[in-house]
């Protein structure tokens, strides 16, 4: 299995977290997709790593070199990732754009849910698209630090 510089030699680090809104993407079949520009995903979405395909019967941490290289076998060219019931994202050259990730992710799997509940089965959702989420991706601004993390304390407190 390919080492994590080789299958993505951009990603550094990855935020490992539990996110209300994205965790239950992780363990259903339905795919976790770009409802807000700045969430971190792609059209296509992100991959999701069932451990159990590496190992039966684990605590669902990865703890071993070979579940690691499990974990990293297939990133795809989305910069989020998902683990069941853990979100490894969103993957990222700097500290604070894997923050404004992390809080977009959050933002954008909890409009999906609600897009989701609003269409009811059958129901269609408009995602974005990849060029919509490049434009936007084009005009966004880097953020102040700690503008980040008080947006995320005021979603958990939300």
């Amino acid at each position: 299995m390919a080492r994590s510089t080789e299958a993505r030699p951009d990603v550094k680090a990855v935020v490992h977290n539990h996110s209300p809104s994205v965790v239950p993407f992780s363990v259903t079949t339905i795919p976790l997709r770009p409802a807000l520009p700045y969430g971190g995903l792609r059209r296509s979405g992100c991959s999701n790593f069932e451990i159990r395909d590496a190992a039966k019967g684990t605590d669902l941490l990865v703890k071993t070199p070979y579940l690691g290289a499990g974990a990293r076998q297939d990133p795809g060219k989305s910069p989020a990732a998902l683990m069941r019931a853990t979100a490894r994202s969103p993957l990222a050259r700097a500290c604070r754009a894997r923050s404004r990730r992390s809080v977009y992710l959050e933002l954008s799997a909890r409009m999906q849910l609600q897009a989701i509940a609003i269409a009811g089965p059958g129901g269609k959702i408009v995602y974005l698209d990849d060029s919509e989420i490049q434009a936007s991706s084009r005009r966004r601004t880097t953020a102040a630090p700690g503008e980040w993390r008080a947006k995320a304390l005021a979603g958990i407190k939300s």
